[in-house]
């Protein structure tokens, strides 16, 4: 299955809050990001490689949320992001990732959303593909290496029920050698990542829009 993807990577700027951890987050973590998208802040650091656009919007969760609209007439033969705007003055090793998602997007045969990690440059990264059509390439983890595409995670047939006006809750947690990702709870992905990597945090769209809220990123 193939599916256009234009993604946009927003890499964060991560300033340390010092707060309490959640009851769910180990005590050896800190809570370095506990964003809710209040003001444009987080815009003004993005670098734009191609078009779509980020903005701050109402109805979040709640309150404000940033929402990125996609421009889908860039078409390519799978699902790697293919636009993206970044902020690259962190990188990660090991981290876990909360944030709320809202795919608003319309309602077409593979809606999807990507949360991009250990980026290092538009050649070489990782992501997380969550989408309502599952199969060979798509929905999944994958690495980008040199350019080249490789998924990591086993194929599934279970796709992610988006559904219309719903906000889903994504959790990564991602150490030496080892991504899992949750969304809703479920453990959708427990992968081995081929080699030691750090790199940038981001988030994207694909072909349509998409709202993100409540983004909290904790490190050791």
């Amino acid at each position: 299955m193939h599916q256009t993807v234009t993604v946009i990577a927003f890499i964060l700027f991560v300033t340390p809050l010092f707060a309490q951890e959640s009851i769910e987050i180990a005590k050896d973590y800190t809570l370095v990001v506990d964003e809710s998208f209040r003001s444009e802040k987080l815009l003004n650091r993005l670098e734009k490689f191609s078009s779509g656009q980020w903005l701050t919007a109402k109805h979040g969760k709640p309150g404000k949320c940033l929402k990125y609209i996609a421009n889908d007439k860039t078409r390519e033969a799978d699902i790697r992001p293919v636009a993206k705007a970044v902020v690259k003055e962190n990188m990660f090793t090991g981290f876990i990732l909360e944030l709320d998602v809202e795919q608003c997007g319309r309602d077409y045969d593979c809606r999807d959303f990507c949360l991009i990690f250990n980026f290092a440059d538009e050649e070489n990264y990782a992501f997380a593909h969550f989408a309502s059509v599952a199969g060979e390439m798509c929905h999944g983890i994958f690495t980008v290496q040199s350019g080249k595409l490789e998924q990591i995670s086993d194929e599934t047939s279970e796709a992610v029920l988006w559904g219309m006006d719903e906000w889903h809750k994504i959790r990564m947690e991602a150490e030496t050698g080892k991504v899992r990702v949750w969304f809703d709870g479920k453990l959708l992905w427990n992968v081995d990542m081929p080699a030691e990597s750090q790199g940038c945090i981001g988030f994207g769209a694909a072909d349509g829009a998409a709202k993100i809220d409540n983004l909290k990123i904790w490190i050791r």
